[in-house]
C-alpha cells in the first residue's frame, strides 16, 4: 500500500507561527491548566515543557485580545504586529538527519499498523509535514477535519520518534473528539495506551505517556521558574472573578456597580458554576421572560459585550468562553 510519506521542513516562518501557537495557548490558560511548564528555553526537556521564548510579547499593546483573535488552524494567520515583533528575534530550528532516518525506518511499518487499526481514517491522509521546532509542546498537530488530505505535525528538536507517532495518532483522532464525547485528556490517554499496549509497541520502545508526564511533580527549579515566568509576562493566574458577600469581585476589587442588573445576574450564574458550561437555555431565562423570544444572536451580542466590559475592567479575555452549539463558561486560568 501507498503511506503518507514525511516530508521534514523549518523555517523562520514556521517558527513564527510556532511561536505564536504556544502564545495563545500560554495566555489563554490552556498550558497551566493542563499542568505544563511554560519555559523561555528547554530546561530538562520532555513532554511537561512548552518553549516560549522571553522576546517582549507581554509588551505589546492589547497582546490577549491580539492572539485572542487568533485561529489555531493551519496555516496561522499571524497578525503584523507580533510577526514585527517574532521574525527577527528567535532561532530557527534545524532538521536532524538521524531523527528522519530513525522514522524511515519504521515509518511504513508504523502506516500499515494504524491502516489495519482504522483504515477509512488513515487512507485519507496523503502527505504529512513534520515542522521541526524549537518552540512549544514537544509535538502538536494541524486540527483536521474529516477530509483534510494533509497532515501537518509540530516536533520540538528534543522529541523522539514515538512523539511524531502520537502526533499523528492523535491527530487521527481528533475531528471525532464531539461524537465521542471525549475530551483532550481522554485522546492522550487512548493514544498512549495504543503505542504501549498494540504492536506499536515493537518499533517505538518506551514511550512516556503525556498524562503521566504532566502529573508528575517534576523539577522544582523548573517549576518555580515557570511560575515566575508566567508571572513576568503579565498573565493571571489566581482566581480573578468571584462572590465575596453577595458582590462580584474582579481581581479584589467590587464591580456589580459597573455592570447592568442582566449582566450582574449572568455572571453571578456563570460563577457559582465556575468551570463548567452553562447551557444557553440557563442563561436565556434571565434574559428573556418569553422563552419565543430566544435569539441566540442577540444572546451572543449581550455575551460578548459583557466579555468587552470585563476586559475594560482589567479582566483576561480568556476567563468568560462561549463554547460554540453549548453555552457560556467562566474559567480561572
Amino acid at each position: 500500500m501507498d503511506i503518507p510519506k514525511a516530508k521534514f521542513v523549518c523555517s523562520r516562518e514556521t517558527e513564527v507561527e510556532r511561536v505564536v501557537h504556544a502564545a495563545k495557548q500560554t495566555w489563554s490558560g490552556f498550558y497551566i491548566k493542563k499542568g505544563f511548564l511554560v519555559l523561555p528555553e528547554i530546561r530538562s526537556g520532555g513532554i511537561r515543557e512548552v518553549v516560549l521564548p522571553d522576546i517582549g510579547l507581554e509588551k505589546i499593546t492589547d497582546v490577549e485580545k491580539i492572539l485572542q483573535g487568533v485561529s489555531l488552524n493551519f496555516p496561522i494567520k499571524v497578525p503584523d504586529v507580533l510577526e514585527t515583533e517574532i521574525l527577527n528575534k528567535i532561532e530557527v530550528g534545524k532538521v536532524d538527519a538521524d531523527f528522519e532516518n530513525e522514522w524511515r525506518r519504521v515509518e511504513k511499518a508504523f502506516w500499515n499498523v494504524v491502516n489495519i487499526l482504522v483504515p477509512e481514517v488513515a487512507e485519507k491522509i496523503k502527505n504529512v509535514e513534520v515542522r521541526i521546532t524549537r518552540y512549544g509542546t514537544i509535538s502538536s498537530y494541524q486540527y483536521l477535519s474529516k477530509g483534510d488530505e494533509k497532515l501537518i505535525v509540530y516536533l520540538r528538536q528534543d522529541a523522539q520518534v514515538s512523539n511524531l507517532a502520537e502526533a499523528i495518532l492523535t491527530a487521527m483522532i481528533y475531528p471525532y473528539l464531539g461524537e465521542l464525547g471525549m475530551a483532550w485528556e481522554e485522546s492522550e490517554a487512548m493514544v498512549d495506551f495504543v503505542i504501549k499496549n498494540s504492536i506499536l509497541r515493537d518499533f517505538f520502545g518506551e514511550h512516556t505517556p503525556t498524562l503521566k508526564s504532566l502529573r508528575e511533580k517534576g523539577v522544582e527549579k523548573d517549576r518555580v521558574e515557570s511560575r515566575n515566568f508566567i508571572k513576568k509576562l503579565g498573565i493571571v493566574t489566581e482566581e480573578a472573578l468571584k462572590i465575596n458577600n453577595k458582590k462580584i469581585e474582579l481581581l479584589g476589587k467590587p464591580i456589580d456597580s459597573k455592570l447592568t442588573k442582566k449582566q450582574n445576574e449572568i455572571l453571578t450564574l456563570l460563577i457559582s458554576k465556575k468551570g463548567t458550561v452553562v447551557n444557553f437555555e440557563e442563561v436565556s431565562k434571565i434574559l428573556w421572560d418569553d422563552e419565543d423570544k430566544f435569539s441566540l444572536w442577540a444572546m451572543n451580542k449581550f455575551i460578548e459585550r459583557l466579555r468587552l466590559k470585563l476586559v475594560g475592567l482589567g479582566l483576561s479575555p480568556f476567563v468568560l468562553r462561549t463554547v460554540r452549539g453549548r453555552g457560556v463558561s467562566v474559567e480561572n486560568l
